[in-house]
């Protein structure tokens, strides 16, 4: 709707503001070839419109083409050497280019420029962390902090960080100075019950994740924060009655089902094995190669060439679940690299098959709203693509992808010390912390070169530890459906 009327509004005569504002709504429908044609267009009509012209750049960052972002920057920085936001996603570009250090130069000037940009200390601070520069962690977030103006998003980015480092006890004593300084909050009891729960004190845990409920009923991450809380106490009947309220308001939603999916396991309710059936719903594919390559080898080490040139940084972002390796940063398969969109389209033919196996499934609860068979669609996109590069002793945290519906493991390059009968470096699904510390996997499966896993994203998977002086490389990426239309 906004679209049509903002082509009505451009019917009269060309406007650099409309165009401008056609390409905000293609950039948040992730149509970014259009949305780079609309800000193209605004600049033809107003070649020093500044915000055309950073948005444009922004574009490109999302479309991973952070050689054709960064001149946009460049030119906003020139003209108007003061805008915050135009230093903060030139230092993304850098970023994404592999120049690490201009890019802590960028998010230092963003920050020095507006101290309260949020997102410049978020990405600075993860670099500095996956830099290895453990020593500058948190600083920029201190300097605002200790000046005593600040506000609550600012605080809560501060509270993450800390918790990823591990510093609880630190947290935990700043969220209830905050408490005592600001009184009564949902935000605050939220970040108290996230703090508690790092430290497994439950009972505590659960009355700050109350706190929230009750001021924000219908906030569903309160709702998931306070369901967890409980079911760590066995208190199922009142997670389940949280649970069914989140998931009658977000539905797609993984964490709901995830944790849905615990409560009917502990409680014997049939729903348990029809939403985690292992065995149908997690598939292997053996990928065939695209066109011009010999056999699926000669495409994963054709691929492997580029996925290392993305793999510049030294350790794991620190709010990932990964442990002991790196994450590519941005959204791999927008990357505009020949290789990347075969990659694309030999992993579209499997997950059409996954669509059509699950649609020929049949259903045995009725009445049940199943959370992967009532999003079968036509169509599906990519909403998150991202390489991991584990070396030895790397694995990943048990945990769900809470906003896809399908999501993958494509394994690229393996370490031959994987597929030992210790399951070393094997992916399991099922083993779940909140069953119980002798909670055993209900499903591992092997990956050799050129096999894609794929199973619903609420699926718990995680992978086992390794030792090997090679590195285990996969890409995985989530699936939605495609909007209709």
């Amino acid at each position: 709707e906004a679209l049509a009327a903002l082509e009505a509004a451009l019917a009269p005569r060309p406007s650099a503001r409309v165009l401008n504002a056609i390409g905000l709504v293609h950039q948040d429908r992730e149509d970014f070839p259009a949305a780079v044609a609309a800000f193209g267009q605004a600049l033809e009509t107003d070649p020093a419109f500044r915000d055309a012209r950073h948005n444009l750049g922004v574009t490109y960052n999302r479309m991973g083409r952070p050689e054709k972002a960064r001149p946009c920057f460049e030119a906003v920085i020139a003209a108007a050497p003061r805008i915050a936001e135009a230093h903060y996603n030139l230092a993304n570009a850098l970023q994404m280019q592999g120049q690490f250090d201009d890019a802590v130069r960028e998010y230092r000037a963003a920050i020095e420029l507006n101290p309260h940009l949020v997102e410049a200390h978020v990405d600075l601070n993860k670099l500095h962390w996956s830099l290895g520069e453990k020593d500058r962690y948190l600083e920029s977030f201190e300097r605002v902090i200790a000046g005593g103006s600040y506000s609550q998003q600012m605080f809560e980015a501060w509270i993450a960080a800390l918790l990823d480092a591990d510093q609880t006890e630190r947290a935990l004593e700043q969220v209830r100075r905050e408490l005592a300084r600001r009184g009564e909050s949902a935000p605050l009891a939220f970040l108290l019950s996230m703090v508690l729960a790092k430290s497994r004190e439950w009972d505590d845990a659960a009355r700050a994740s109350a706190d929230c409920v009750r001021l924000e009923p219908d906030h569903v991450e309160y709702l998931l924060q306070h369901a967890r809380d409980l079911i760590f106490l066995d208190r199922l009947d009142e997670a389940l009655a949280l649970l069914q309220r989140a998931a009658s308001i977000a539905p797609a939603h993984q964490l709901v089902w995830a944790y849905l999916g615990v409560c009917w396991e502990k409680t014997g309710d049939p729903r348990a094995e029809a939403l985690c059936d292992y065995d149908r719903f997690v598939r292997p594919f053996e990928i065939q190669p695209p066109a011009g390559y010999a056999d699926i080898a000669a495409f994963n080490r054709a691929l492997l060439e580029t996925l290392e040139q993305l793999h510049g940084l030294k350790y794991h972002p620190p709010d990932q679940t990964l442990r002991g390796g790196t994450q590519t940063v941005g959204s791999l398969f927008v990357q505009d690299r020949p290789i990347i969109r075969e990659l694309v389209s030999c992993l579209d033919r499997a997950i059409r098959q996954y669509v059509d196996h699950l649609a020929a499934i049949a259903f045995p609860l009725e009445g049940f709203a199943h959370p992967l068979f009532s999003r079968i669609a036509p169509a599906h996109r990519f909403s998150g693509s991202w390489s991991v590069r584990l070396q030895s002793q790397g694995f990943h945290i048990n945990h769900v992808h809470p906003r896809g519906w399908i999501s993958s493991a494509y394994y690229v390059s393996l370490p031959p010390e994987v597929g030992d009968s210790d399951e070393a470096g094997y992916i399991s699904f099922g083993q779940i912390d909140m069953l119980g510390a002798d909670c055993a996997p209900k499903r591992v499966i092997r990956p050799s070169e050129g096999t894609l896993v794929l199973f619903p994203s609420y699926f718990w998977h995680g992978t086992m530890p390794f030792e090997s002086e090679s590195p285990r490389v996969t890409v995985a990426f989530d699936v939605v459906p495609a909007p209709a239309g």
